[in-house]
């Protein structure tokens, strides 16, 4: 698994510090990683209830993800 670095810039969310969110996650390909960073952005107290129409989303992959023993 791999490591992914989200952020995601919302134009029309207000007030504008909320605009800017930033989330890690793990996956093993970049298509799921846009599609749960998504989901839990949108669901974030800042995001959630908002009307969104446009999200621009840039994804990094951060690394390989430790496997727990």
């Amino acid at each position: 698994m791999k490591l992914f670095t989200v952020t995601a810039f919302f134009p029309e969310v207000k007030p504008a510090h909320c605009a800017w969110q930033t989330i890690t996650i793990e996956a093993s390909d970049i298509a799921p990683v846009a599609t749960r960073a998504l989901r839990e952005l949108r669901a974030r107290p800042g995001v959630s209830g908002k009307h969104v129409s446009e999200v621009r989303l840039t994804i990094k992959e951060a690394g390989v993800a430790l496997k727990e023993q």
